[in-house]
C-alpha cells in the first residue's frame, strides 16, 4: 500500500521500527478508548507487544486479510489515530469490517473524517470491495457523526454486540456501498 499524504497527516501501515510511537499512543489515550476498544491486558503499553503487532499488520495486509492503518502527523513523530480494515471476504460477500479510534487531543478537528475518507477511497478503488461495515455504541454520538458524514446508513441495533469495558454492549450497525463496484476481482 502506498502512503497516504496530506498537509495535515500521513496515513499508512507502520513499520516495526515506529513501535514505540503506537505504545506511546495507546499509553496516552487509555482512559480514553477503553470504553470502545477491547483490553489485550498490560502488553499493549510495551514496545514488543507492538513489535510483534505491527509485523503481523504487514502480513496481514500481505495476505489480503487486512489493512491496519495508523494516521501520523506529518513528520512521523506522533500517532494521532487508527483505522482498521478487517475480516476482508471474497466471493459473493466482497466486503469487511471498519474500526477506529483517534487521540483526545485531536477530536472534534474533522481529522478523522478526512483520514477515514482517504482510506475508504483506498479500500474501494484499489481492493475493490463491494461494502465495509461499521458499528458504533449507541452513546458514542460522535463516533455515528463521522460516520453519517461519510455515507454510512443504519442498518440497526446489535444488542450486546461486543464484549468491552467489562461488559457487552449495544452497537448501532452500519455500512457504506461502493456504487462503482467492479465484479472484476483480484
Amino acid at each position: 500500500m502506498k502512503t497516504i499524504k496530506n498537509d495535515r497527516f500521513i496515513l499508512k501501515l507502520l513499520e516495526l521500527e515506529k513501535a514505540h510511537l503506537v505504545c506511546n499512543y495507546f499509553l496516552k489515550n487509555q482512559e480514553h478508548l477503553k470504553k470502545t476498544m477491547p483490553y489485550f491486558g498490560s502488553t499493549m503499553f510495551e514496545i514488543p507487544h507492538w513489535e510483534k503487532t505491527l509485523k503481523q499488520n504487514l502480513e496481514y495486509f500481505k495476505n489480503k486479510k487486512a489493512l491496519r492503518l495508523f494516521i501520523l502527523n506529518p513528520d512521523e513523530t506522533e500517532v494521532l489515530g487508527t483505522i482498521n480494515f478487517t475480516e476482508f471476504r471474497r466471493g459473493v460477500y466482497q466486503g469487511c469490517f471498519l474500526g477506529y479510534g483517534i487521540a483526545k487531543k485531536h477530536e472534534g478537528k474533522g481529522l478523522m473524517t478526512e483520514a477515514l475518507n482517504l482510506a475508504i477511497n483506498y479500500v474501494f478503488k484499489e481492493l475493490n470491495f463491494h461494502k465495509i461495515l461499521a458499528n458504533y455504541m449507541p452513546l458514542n454520538k460522535k463516533s455515528g457523526r463521522v460516520l453519517q458524514k461519510l455515507g454510512f446508513h443504519e442498518v440497526g441495533l446489535a444488542k450486546q454486540e461486543l464484549f468491552l469495558d467489562g461488559q457487552w454492549q449495544d452497537h448501532i450497525e452500519t455500512r457504506l456501498i461502493n456504487d462503482n463496484w467492479s465484479d472484476v476481482i483480484s
